[in-house]
C-alpha cells in the first residue's frame, strides 16, 4: 500500500482479502480508520471473465515462447 498524506484517499482492490473470515477484523485491528467497500459480482460473469483471462494469457505465453 502506498503512503497516503493526511488529505488523500488511497484505494486498493484485491478480492483475496476476503478469502478467510478473519480478514475484516485484522484490517480493523491494523487501522480502525479504514473504511471498506465490498463490491459483489455475479459469479457466472466472474467465472467467464477469469476463464477468458487465463485463456488469452495462455495464448500470449505460447506466442512469446515460439
Amino acid at each position: 500500500m502506498p503512503a497516503t498524506y493526511e488529505r488523500e484517499l488511497t484505494l486498493e482492490k484485491t478480492p483475496s482479502y476476503f478469502v478467510t473470515k478473519s480478514v475484516p477484523a485484522r484490517l480493523h485491528n491494523m487501522s480502525s480508520d479504514v473504511r471498506l467497500i465490498v463490491v459483489v459480482r455475479d459469479p457466472v460473469t466472474r467465472a467467464i471473465s477469469d476463464y477468458t483471462q487465463v485463456f488469452y494469457f495462455h495464448l500470449l505465453y505460447q506466442k512469446l515462447c515460439l
